[in-house]
């Protein structure tokens, strides 16, 4: 019913997200399953919820935080992560198919960019075609400063060659007036960026 409404308000709508390899995310009766079982559920959820709303999702988060969270594709291996991309282009081939990510922007280390980055170009010279790019901006250190952040999508855009979205947009902090200059100075900074598709 939501997305009934949003593409009848001419809203473009993201699914969110159709794989996090964690058991965490997944049903309680996954960490009973094996090998063969649990990839099985696997593709058929993403292919039944592709297939069922490959009319009102124009873009799908496929694979989330595949840095993050691993213990579901450490089990049935990393394959399923590529695979997981084939069932949704099958499934929906209009749709967008990009990789999330959560701390790519806002970790204190580059490394999460890095591992990041190492996941897209190893999942695009797996023959896996990408759209883009969803990277979460939730800021929990208010020391960091939209510079740091500039140069990060400047990388990112560079290496990958990817329309970058921005998702999650927070800040931690309960001053509005903090929240109102930080949020200003990142919006900015987002819709200027000539990498960044949206926001």
């Amino acid at each position: 019913a939501l997305v009934a409404a949003a593409r009848e308000a001419g809203l473009s709508v993201r699914g969110h997200a159709l794989y996090i390899p964690a058991y965490n995310y997944a049903p309680v009766n996954c960490r009973n399953m094996d090998r063969e079982a649990l990839t099985n559920a696997l593709t058929n959820h993403i292919r039944s919820l592709a297939t069922k709303h490959k009319d009102g999702i124009a873009e799908w988060s496929v694979l989330h935080g595949g840095i993050n969270y691993f213990d579901i594709y450490d089990y049935i291996g990393v394959e399923s992560m590529s695979r997981a991309f084939q069932i949704a282009r099958k499934a929906a081939p209009d749709a967008k198919l990009m990789v999330s990510d959560t701390e790519s922007l806002t970790a204190l280390s580059e490394v999460p960019m890095d591992d990041t980055i190492e996941l897209v170009d190893w999942l695009s010279q797996g023959g896996t075609k990408l759209d883009g790019i969803v990277l979460f901006a939730t800021i929990k250190r208010l020391d960091v400063g939209p510079q740091s952040m500039e140069k990060r999508l400047d990388q990112i855009s560079r290496r990958l060659s990817l329309p970058i979205h921005i998702a999650g947009l927070s800040l931690n902090t309960d001053d509005e007036q903090r929240q109102a200059n930080m949020l200003r100075d990142y919006l900015l900074l987002f819709f200027s960026h000539p990498a960044v598709a949206s926001v």
